[in-house]
Parts: C-alpha cells; structure tokens; sequence
C-alpha cells in the first residue's frame, strides 16, 4: 500500500472563499497508480478577479518512487459577475 499527504495552499485564491481545503491523506492500494479526489470551488465572488490559482502539494511519499510530480497548480476560471 502507497499513501501520500496532500496540501492545498493559496496563491491568488483564498481558501474557505474561493475555494475549500482539500487537505487529506491519500491511499494507493497494490497495484493502484492514480487517485482522484473532489476540490470544491465556491461561486461567492460578485466582482470579476481573472483567473485564480492554488497550489496543490503532496508530502510525505510513502512507498512512491522518487521523481514523480508532487506539486500541481490549480487554475480557476473568472467567472464573477455572471
């Protein structure tokens, strides 16, 4: 069994505002290469921001070989004001 820690942080979108943490412990069974999880956008803005981003990191590797991505940038598309 594999696991990884991931981590949403901010960059230009806020947390609890834009978006909801997403911060949980990933679990990879035997043969398992990919795991998908749900990062829940907020449409609560009225003003129109452009696209915004974060960050997403995963820590803690365990069972994982070294070299594969660990770090992802998330794009939210403007929206607001529609």
């Amino acid at each position: 069994m594999r696991s990884t820690e991931v981590f949403t942080y901010d960059v230009t979108a806020k947390a609890g505002f834009d978006y909801t943490d997403a911060s949980r412990t990933l679990i990879f069974n035997e043969g398992q290469r990919t795991a998908t999880f749900e990062l829940f956008i907020h449409d609560l803005d009225t003003v129109p921001e452009g696209i915004e981003t974060l960050r997403l990191e995963m820590r803690d590797l365990v069972g994982t070989l070294r070299g594969e991505i660990d770090v992802a940038t998330v794009f939210i598309e403007d929206d607001d004001g529609n």
